[in-house]
């Protein structure tokens, strides 16, 4: 039976692409082939498999075609809770146990580290750890950082050594803050170094592989991309001399940045056949994943991998495509894919595991809401489920309170807490939460907050490694020069670039001070002293002392580089410099010492260190056929290889250490991605803020389509409960903002009732009342979506002011008649206008507020201050008589929370 369905459903794949007069596929069982190559029977576009293979047992029909599709170019839209990385585990295992693939010729390609080890754990239990081993699985920029740690040599002109360095985003603006002292020197205000980043980063994302472009060309590839910016006069003055003087530095430190490491990578299988011939012939089968998020060089690279043999096979959606500003390009999905391999092919994942009956059909509502949508038409596999809930609540504060209380609620039914995640659009967004969850004494970890990698303590220990594996590397050496303090200022520093820079050039560019001062680049071979005299040096006695004390425990710990293992060297850095007495003396010195030893620890692991970087198997480090072979622990290429990994986990994707802590997860919609949990709440689903509006009217249809697309994807994040909360007014921007509701509450609404009237009800998710604590008289007003209109959530939030004053217009709104809507927004503006108006000033705008609403008299003032007096009873009284929420689903005089980490501290 499985094989007649199987066979029925990649009928169409044989007739597409069929090769010439070939016969007809055959079904059924197929032996194991050893044979490797190009030409063998096992790389035929024939789909062939074993109907009862293991590795197809449980799987539904679209994901069987996919599984066993052809060995050809191959797409797999894939809706969310589909089963996408079973998928790419099955695909990968039918390429071994069916196809006889060697393991060692598979490259899996993931976003995030995170997924890259959630890969490799699935295909050990699927193909066996030894044939795991052999298969390389990592992000893109660790394949590319393993490419170019192999054959950078061959990217004629580049400068950059095998042993070069790979720099941060926190690096990176060092060195552009240094430059722009330059570059702005006449207005020192328009100098951004994270502006002036962006725009690197942009640039360097328009163009497939920019090496070799000078600022010029990159500014014009970057207007390109971004019309409205060729009318920027800092584009045509500044940032091509930016530019410029950026690239010198990074060559002059032997460094890289996260955006090189993909445009070089690029540009080496361009120009270099003996790099092209030697991956195309490790990795004859790539497999992608998250597709739609691969800006145009990441594209470029599977394009350059793939060209000859076109063994790719690419898994994404293109309703999740939300990164369009960091460089996304979903046309990649959309457009290209097809029309650049030849009969490529197409499988669609519409059954959706995850979330309810309920969630995916509101979901699916808000993406009809996109103009450019995939055919993807999800079909819930889970039935019916709660109503999604709606909760209109006063400010963000009540918003927060609410959040907190709901999930202390969701803990004591038996929700663990790391299964309970708080979803907002923007950072400033989670201060109030975070303050909430304190005070209701709820666990909870606020992802994207300091990560282990970019704690302070780390990067300092951090930038002494990377100095002794490079010299040049002069963004680490300015950091550690004086770290702990040894007297070296920043004007001896000053003395000391000025010295190096008038020592002979090395490669046609100025010395860089670390090689200076470590490899005695100034010395004679018969001198053996430390450092040159300090009169030569411009150095006062003083300075010259520590400058030596510094430069000799430099040179005495790379004398320990060859010997140790990265754990071994750290572990004597850290004695040496006195380091852990340095953090000790710091606040939360007993945190940072922790944090210290931590870092020895994973230095000293050698599997942390081979998988450090989520890159596995015998790709570009390997050099073997098998590509088995285990990386060196030891010397100069051991610290390389454990640096390379520690920068690569330093990129924009990594989150949290405390991420999975069991604890309830405050993060962005963004950030959400790629995650599912039982109970989501989604925050701030107002009109401006969800869809997200930019204050430069520069948004446009193609901005609101990725935003419809974002909210999309916090939708299908939950599988059972599902709460969108949106508040009457809002602190934005240092003002008061009135808002509507999100637009698509209301289309939410229409899909879940059919746009039928509305009837008020108190139940929330269908929740009983009784069970329900937070149903209290001060909470948030709940209703569920598809029994109650957005003019009923205002009666109930404001129905008090608009029975005893206000506009016309606003107790028409609030009243639910007809009109009320459109007039209500033009009450919301001049609502809005008036706090900036009416005398200017604090009070000015307060006055201007009341005048908009009717309530510029006496009494109305007196009944203001009498609806806060009864309000501050209320929630008191109810704060006193509520049970504190524990850690786990504790009851009331149960045990206090355990302290929770956030922003790297105990609280």
């Amino acid at each position: 039976m499985a094989s007649h369905r199987a066979s029925r459903l990649l009928e169409p794949f044989a007739r597409r692409l069929r090769l010439s007069n070939r016969a007809p596929p055959r079904w059924g069982p197929v032996q194991r082939r050893a044979a490797a190559g190009f030409s063998s029977p096992a790389h035929s576009a024939e789909p062939m498999f074993r109907a009862d293979a293991p590795h197809l047992e449980g799987m539904n029909d679209e994901q069987i075609a996919a599984i066993v599709a052809p060995v050809a170019p191959m797409k797999v839209l894939a809706g969310p809770g589909s089963g996408k990385t079973r998928v790419l585990v099955g695909r990968v295992t039918h390429l071994i146990n069916e196809l006889g693939v060697p393991p060692s010729h598979i490259l899996c390609i993931t976003f995030t580290n995170k997924a890259a080890r959630e890969m490799r754990e699935r295909l050990v239990a699927s193909v066996g750890e030894e044939n795991a081993r052999q298969i390389t699985a990592g992000t893109f920029h660790s394949v590319a950082s393993r490419m170019l740690r192999k054959h950078v040599h061959l990217l004629d002109g580049y400068g950059r050594g095998n042993d070069f360095v790979i720099y941060d985003e926190a690096d990176t603006k060092s060195i552009i803050r240094k430059i722009m002292v330059d570059v702005f020197m006449e207005d020192k205000k328009k100098a951004d170094p994270a502006l002036a980043k962006s725009r690197i980063s942009a640039a360097k994302s328009a163009v497939d592989a920019c090496v070799g472009m000078d600022g010029r060309r990159m500014a014009r590839a970057l207007c390109d991309t971004r019309p409205s910016l060729k009318r920027d006069p800092y584009i045509r003055d500044q940032f091509p001399r930016l530019y410029d003087e950026y690239e010198a530095n990074l060559r002059s430190s032997n460094a890289l940045d996260f955006d090189d490491l993909l445009s070089a990578a690029v540009a080496l299988l361009r120009t270099s056949e003996e790099a092209r011939l030697f991956y195309r012939q490790r990795w004859r089968h790539v497999l992608v994943d998250e597709f739609q998020d691969t800006s145009l060089s990441q594209y470029e690279l599977i394009r350059a991998l793939a060209a000859e043999t076109a063994r790719v096979f690419v898994v994404g959606d293109v309703d999740q495509a939300i990164y369009s500003w960091r460089g996304a390009e979903v046309a990649n999905i959309r457009t290209k894919f097809d029309s650049d391999f030849a009969g490529a092919g197409t499988v669609l994942l519409t059954k959706n595991y995850r979330s309810t009956a309920t969630i995916v059909k509101a979901a699916q509502a808000v993406i009809g809401e996109s103009r450019d949508r995939s055919p993807l038409e999800l079909d819930a596999v889970r039935p019916g489920g709660k109503d999604v809930a709606v909760v209109a609540t006063e400010d963000e504060i009540e918003e927060a309170d609410f959040a907190a209380r709901e999930a202390a609620r969701a803990a004591r039914s038996g929700v663990p807490l790391k299964d309970i995640a708080v979803l907002y659009r923007t950072h400033s967004q989670s201060r109030p939460l975070e303050e909430a969850f304190i005070r209701a004494g709820v666990p909870h970890v606020v992802v994207g907050d300091t990560a282990f990698y970019t704690r302070k303590e780390i990067k300092d220990l951090v930038a002494y490694l990377r100095v002794l594996f490079n010299s040049r590397d002069t963004v680490s050496l300015q950091r550690i020069i004086n770290t702990p303090p040894r007297k070296i200022g920043p004007g001896t520093l000053e003395k000391l670039e000025a010295w190096a820079a008038g020592l002979p050039w090395v490669d046609g560019m100025p010395q860089p001070l670390g090689m200076a001062l470590l490899d005695r680049t100034w010395s004679t071979p018969d001198q053996d002293d430390l450092l040159p005299p300090a009169a030569d040096m411009g150095l006062a006695a003083g300075a010259y002392k520590a400058v030596s004390g510094f430069v000799s425990v430099m040179r005495e710990l790379g004398e320990a580089v060859e010997v140790s293992d990265p754990g071994a060297l750290t572990e004597e850095v850290v004695r040496r410099i006195g380091f852990e007495e340095y953090v000790a003396d710091m606040e939360n010195g007993d945190e940072r010492v922790g944090y210290v030893k931590e870092l020895v620890s994973i230095a000293s692991d050698p599997s942390a260190v081979e998988s450090l970087d989520g890159v596995d198997g015998g790709g570009a480090a390997g050099g073997g056929d098998n590509g088995a072979t285990k990386r060196k622990s030891t010397g100069h290429a051991g610290l390389g290889e454990f640096l390379e990994g520690i920068s690569l986990l330093m990129s924009a994707e990594t989150r949290s250490e405390d991420e999975g802590a069991d604890a309830v997860k405050l993060m962005t919609l963004h950030a959400a991605k790629g995650l599912e949990f039982d109970t989501v709440l989604i925050t701030g689903c107002e009109d401006e803020l969800i869809p997200f509006k930019r204050g430069d009217a520069s948004s446009d249809a193609a901005e609101h389509d990725e935003e419809v697309r974002l909210f999309y994807v916090g939708l299908t994040r939950a599988k059972r409960k599902l709460f969108l909360c949106r508040a009457f007014k809002r602190q934005r921007f240092g003002r008061t903002v009135y808002a509507d509701p999100s637009p698509f509450l209301e289309v939410i609404r229409e899909s879940l009732v059919g746009g039928k009237p509305p009837q008020a009800r108190r139940a929330g998710m269908g929740i009983n009342p009784a069970e329900d604590d937070a149903n209290t008289d001060e909470s948030p007003r709940r209703a569920a979506l598809g029994s109650d209109s957005l003019a009923e959530h205002l009666r109930r939030t404001t129905g008090a002011k608009a029975a005893t004053g206000g506009s016309p217009a606003f107790r028409k709104y609030a009243a639910g008649e007809s009109g009320g809507y459109a007039k209500a927004n033009a009450w919301k503006r001049r609502m809005n206008s008036a706090r900036e108006g009416g005398g200017g000033g604090v009070l000015g705008g307060r006055r201007g507020t009341r005048e908009a609403m009717g309530e510029d008299d006496p009494e109305a003032a007196a009944r203001r201050a009498a609806r806060r007096a009864s309000k501050g009873s209320s929630r008191d009284a109810t704060r006193a008589t509520k049970p504190r929420a524990t850690g786990v689903a504790g009851a009331a005089g149960g045990p206090r929370a355990a302290p929770r980490r956030s922003r790297g501290k105990i609280e």
